[in-house]
């Protein structure tokens, strides 16, 4: 009898990903994402990246932060990303009324490329982090949310907060029982227990 295959403790996300420096805007308004940046990313995760973008432009702002990043995840509207927002209770009217408050309209002067601030690009990165830590060929609005609340003092994460939301191993949870179906403790669990690994195998 054959034996059975066992998943690998670590997971690679095939190919190689590149953190965007920006998003461009073709001719026409045709917006387009340069390949290979995004090649790992959902058709939905994309939709909302896309949609962070022109709500920079919307609000004047010369730069792609934290906060376009989450009006993007909400205002996506299908994905595990906005169904978790939904059921913390943040919508996109009060999102974008925060944000407004928070940060205020920019100028309106737009670079040939809009940039991503330090912290949305370390947004990206830790949501390739998550994909990889759950063994997902691909990076979706779940990993980016999980992303998103790991810059704890990030724009984003000041604007949930002025929203209610006081924890956000919340949201993890929410993100974790839509991702799986199982107990939210039993895959934080894996999750916590592949980082050890990961640590200890580092540091040997």
């Amino acid at each position: 009898m054959p034996a059975t295959p066992r998943p690998s403790l670590y997971c690679k996300m095939p190919g190689s990903m590149i953190i965007p420096r920006s998003i461009r805007s073709g001719n026409g308004g045709n917006k387009y994402l340069a390949k290979p940046v995004f090649d790992h990313f959902t058709a939905e995760a994309l939709q909302a990246i896309i949609i962070a973008y022109d709500e920079s432009r919307r609000l004047g702002h010369n730069y792609v932060g934290t906060e376009h990043i989450m009006i993007g995840l909400i205002a996506q509207k299908t994905d595990i990303a906005a169904k978790v927002f939904k059921l913390m209770g943040i919508n996109l009217e009060d999102t974008r009324l925060e944000v407004l408050k928070t940060i205020g309209r920019g100028n309106g002067f737009f670079p040939v490329e809009i940039p991503f601030t330090y912290r949305a690009t370390r947004v990206l990165d830790h949501a390739l982090a998550e994909a990889t830590l759950l063994c997902h060929d691909n990076i979706g609005t779940a990993h980016l949310l999980l992303g998103l609340i790991r810059e704890e003092d990030s724009v984003a994460v000041t604007v949930l907060q002025r929203l209610g939301i006081d924890d956000l191993n919340k949201i993890r949870n929410q993100v974790n029982r839509l991702l799986s179906g199982e107990n939210t403790e039993a895959v934080e669990e894996k999750r916590l227990s592949k980082i050890e690994v990961t640590i200890n195998l580092k540091y040997e």
